[in-house]
């Protein structure tokens, strides 16, 4: 090997392979201390698992104000650990990572992902990540005035009720009378506003439901069965083969300095 060192400058292929066969015990014994070594720390370190869910947040009829979900995502900015506190105080210990990300085909949908050692607080978790999210300033005052807006219309709703129910009472007890009907509307225009009215009332308050609510859960919360971390194959290869090339690296030093010192 020195010698074609010393005559081309240029190591040939024999002399690769002599070198890797010649130490073979070394090559294979470093890949293997890699492996195995790799393999124990990845048993010792914590799984971490995955769920996935949908949040959608809440839409307005009665004021003019919009929530995007890439506006929300921008306002509680990097979910570092500082922030998984804030957001999750009572599970944070248990979270690993928290993302939140807009999907494609809705603006006011977001993809929620934790990632947590304990995939049971996950649903919890989800839990204190609305009520942070609920208690955001933009999303806390339009939640509040458009309640405020669509209870003030239920109101009118109830009244107007109220009042067409009389005139239907007036009009039946002045026929149970027998007295002349001379009234200044229409029967059936007045019970059709009834049952109209009444569904328009019960919508407004499915609605004040609704929107108190806030931000709800809009798919079913999906778990990894499986841990996604610590990603133990892919740890174990990657090791196995900078094993590989370490062997190799302190095989050709090992026979360099045999020369030099001949």
């Amino acid at each position: 090997m020195n010698r074609h060192l010393e005559a081309a400058g240029e190591i040939s292929l024999y002399d690769l392979v002599r070198v890797l066969t010649k130490r073979k015990w070394l090559i294979i014994g470093i890949i293997l201390a890699a492996v195995i070594a790799s393999a124990v720390i990845c048993t010792r370190m914590p799984k971490i698992y995955k769920g996935v869910t949908v949040l959608k947040l809440p839409s307005f009829e009665m004021i003019t104000t919009t929530i995007d979900a890439k506006e929300i995502i921008e306002l509680i900015g990097r979910t570092d650990s500082a922030k998984i506190a804030k957001m999750a105080p009572k599970t944070s210990s248990a979270i690993a990572d928290i993302r939140l990300s807009p999907l494609k085909s809705s603006r006011d949908k977001l993809e929620l992902s934790i990632e947590a050692i304990d995939k049971n607080i996950i649903p919890q978790t989800i839990s204190e990540i609305i009520d942070y999210i609920n208690n955001i300033d933009l999303v806390r005052t339009s939640v509040k005035e458009e309640k405020e807006n669509l209870v003030a219309k239920a109101n009118e709703l109830s009244a107007l009720l109220l009042e067409a129910n009389e005139l239907a009472k007036t009009y039946k007890r002045m026929q149970q009378a027998g007295n002349p009907v001379n009234i200044g509307f229409n029967p059936l225009e007045v019970s059709k506003k009834i049952a109209d009215g009444k569904l328009d009332k019960l919508s407004t308050d499915q609605r004040i439901e609704m929107v108190q609510k806030g931000v709800v859960v809009a798919s079913q919360l999906f778990i990894e069965p499986r841990p996604v971390k610590p990603k133990i194959a892919m740890i174990v290869i990657l090791a196995g083969i900078s094993g590989a090339l370490l062997s190799f690296i302190v095989s050709f030093y090992l026979e360099y300095t045999r020369h030099e010192e001949n």
